[in-house]
């Protein structure tokens, strides 16, 4: 399966790229998929994975810094089951 995108003239009939063209003949039925998430050409924003964007900057902004001298050490304690 080979995806392309069309675009919707006026009159409504859908104008295809050049390369879709040697897929289909005139008269030719088709399979259409359309995504509704994508308004005006643009996709949607991604609210959940946005809102999980956010939840991480405030997270982080409580979060006291650490020394980075000492991330082999966290590294070691972690593993060894000691966080």
């Amino acid at each position: 399966m080979t995806h392309y995108t069309a675009r919707v003239a006026d009159d409504l009939r859908l104008e295809l790229p050049e390369a879709a063209l040697r897929f289909v003949r005139p008269g030719q039925e088709i399979d259409i998929s359309l995504d509704e998430n994508i308004v005006n050409g643009v996709p949607a924003p991604n609210e959940a994975l946005l809102a999980m964007l956010r939840d991480l900057d405030v997270m982080k902004k409580n979060m006291p810094e650490s020394d980075p001298s000492r991330t082999d050490q966290f590294i070691r304690e972690a593993r060894s089951g000691s966080i």
